[in-house]
C-alpha cells in the first residue's frame, strides 16, 4: 500500500534548519505530537470494550472500556540527531491491549485495533504534521 504523497517538506526542512537543532527539534516534536492526537482519538474509539469488569495485573478492578480510556501518547526527542518520536498505545496497566488483544495469542484470536487506527488516519496525520510545522516555524521565526 502506497503512503500519502508528501510535498513541501524540503522547504520546511530548510526553515527548521535555520532555527537551529534545539529549536527545530522542539518544533518537530510539538508538531508531531499535535498531529498524533488524531491517532490517539481513533485508537480510543477502536479499542475493544469487554462486557464485564476485570482486574488489571496490579489487582485493581476496572470497568469495561479501561483499555480505550488508557490510550496514551508519549514523545521523545533526540536533540543530537534532530529527531522526534511519538508513541501511541495503552498505558502500562493496560499493556494487554497491544500485547495480547492486538496480535492475539495461541488461545485468543487477534483483534487488531491500534494499527488499523493509525492506518485509517495516516494521511490526516501527515497533513496535520505539515500544517503544524508551518504554524510553529512561523511562530518561532517571528520571535527572533
Amino acid at each position: 500500500m502506497a503512503g500519502p504523497k508528501l510535498t513541501g517538506f524540503k522547504e520546511l526542512e530548510k526553515k527548521l534548519n535555520a532555527l537551529g537543532v534545539q529549536a527545530g527539534t522542539k518544533v518537530m516534536r510539538q508538531a508531531a505530537s499535535a498531529a498524533m492526537n488524531i491517532v490517539v482519538k481513533e485508537a480510543r474509539a477502536k479499542a475493544p470494550v469487554g462486557s464485564e469488569a476485570h482486574k488489571t495485573h496490579k489487582g485493581r478492578t476496572v470497568a469495561p472500556g479501561f483499555l480505550g480510556r488508557n490510550i496514551k501518547k508519549l514523545s521523545r526527542v533526540s536533540k543530537s540527531k534532530g529527531t522526534a518520536l511519538i508513541f501511541v498505545g495503552p498505558s502500562s496497566e493496560a499493556y494487554y491491549g497491544s500485547q495480547f488483544v492486538e496480535v492475539g495469542t495461541k488461545n485468543m484470536a487477534a483483534q487488531p485495533w491500534l494499527e488499523p487506527a493509525y492506518e485509517s488516519k495516516n494521511s490526516q496525520v501527515v497533513d496535520r504534521y505539515g500544517d503544524e510545522l508551518r504554524k510553529r516555524i512561523k511562530k518561532v521565526a517571528s520571535k527572533r
